[in-house]
């Protein structure tokens, strides 16, 4: 075990005692306390329990005097929402050097409110690109706008399209609008332009006529490979599983209703 804090006096002793530091409840990959009580669980991926636990705090009316959390994996960016949101103490099961660096230079700068850090296991940088986008960035404002668009991305983003036409495919001023994290299924037989609206929805083909605005932009605006799909085969022998099983493969293998929670997404 290891611990990063540059100060050893504090308001509030830790030791090992404190339950925070104890293994995550099962299923869990955060678990945040005050002192020793419990306030908040998630079993979510990435950052979002973190933005989980943001949107808790903002009705959350008990104690936060002394907030402690333990998550599973620690970088950068984690670091930075953690500290944010006024978590003093953090245990990871995984941190690496940019959260740790990160960490004492805001301790020097803020030598009375010391943040500490204990880990099992280090490693120089998580394999995640949040990680990189953030390596040379420190204004935690800059750094929390950065990740809440990221999120955004991850989570969904509207789409609206209006008037679309193109000159293959049967489709002829073709009109709807998904809001973020919307779900739309299309029909139909070979031929009728379900890939063609693929591709005009990755930019890869211009319209005819029309507009596409992902996330509000106008897609011909935005960078080369910015959106993609990923087509599906039938006569594919690479991969021999189905999209129910690939989509299972990010539960725990103890996860309740794993079925019920993948029929439901696909």
């Amino acid at each position: 075990m290891q611990i990063v804090y540059s100060i050893i006096e504090m308001n509030l002793k830790m030791n090992d005692s404190y339950i925070y530091k104890n293994p995550l409840p099962q299923n869990k990959t955060l678990a945040v306390y005050n002192n020793n009580d419990l306030i908040f669980t998630s079993f979510g991926k990435w950052l979002h329990p973190l933005f989980e636990l943001d949107t808790f705090f903002s009705s959350y009316e008990g104690p936060k005097d002394n907030l402690c959390a333990h998550d599973t994996a620690v970088g950068k960016a984690a670091a930075v929402l953690m500290i944010r949101m006024g978590i003093k103490h953090i245990y990871a099961n995984l941190t690496s050097r940019l959260a740790i660096k990160y960490i004492e230079e805001i301790n020097k700068e803020n030598p009375n409110n010391i943040i500490t850090l204990e880990y099992d296991a280090l490693v120089d940088r998580l394999l995640c690109a949040t990680e990189n986008q953030l390596e040379d960035l420190y204004n935690a404002d800059e750094m929390y706008s950065l990740l809440r668009q990221r999120a955004k991305l991850v989570q969904g983003v509207s789409v609206n399209v209006e008037n679309l036409s193109y000159k293959f495919g049967k489709f002829k001023n073709l009109s709807f609008n998904l809001t973020p994290g919307q779900r739309l299924m299309i029909i139909g037989e070979n031929g009728t332009g379900k890939t063609t609206l693929l591709r005009l929805l990755a930019g890869i083909h211009k319209p005819d006529s029309g507009t596409i605005h992902i996330d509000g932009k106008n897609i011909q605006n935005l960078d080369k490979y910015t959106i993609g799909y990923i087509p599906q085969s039938t006569d594919s022998t690479q991969f021999s599983l189905s999209t129910e099983e690939v989509a299972g493969l990010g539960f725990h293998s103890k996860e309740k209703n794993k079925t019920e929670i993948i029929k439901k997404a696909l």
